[in-house]
């Protein structure tokens, strides 16, 4: 692997208005693509604000789609 990609191996997508609800439907469109699915949405142990789902593009990269609820307490 040469380039960029062998420098970055995780892409995040996240936005202030990313619900959790839109994390569980990125969740269910990889499945119904056949992606790679590497952890089911879920909170992060170290930080109950942050709701991800993490999967593996076809190049390989890891892709997180995340929510951070707002407001909340840091974990």
């Amino acid at each position: 692997m040469t380039g960029v990609a062998a420098l970055v191996n995780h892409l995040r997508l996240s936005a202030r208005d990313i619900a959790r609800a839109e994390v569980d439907r990125a969740h269910a469109v990889l499945v119904r693509h056949g992606a790679e699915i590497i952890e089911g949405p879920s909170e992060y142990d170290d930080d109950p604000r942050c709701y991800a789902v993490f999967a593996r593009d076809p190049d390989g990269m890891k892709v997180e789609v995340l929510h951070v609820t707002p407001g909340a307490p840091a974990g």
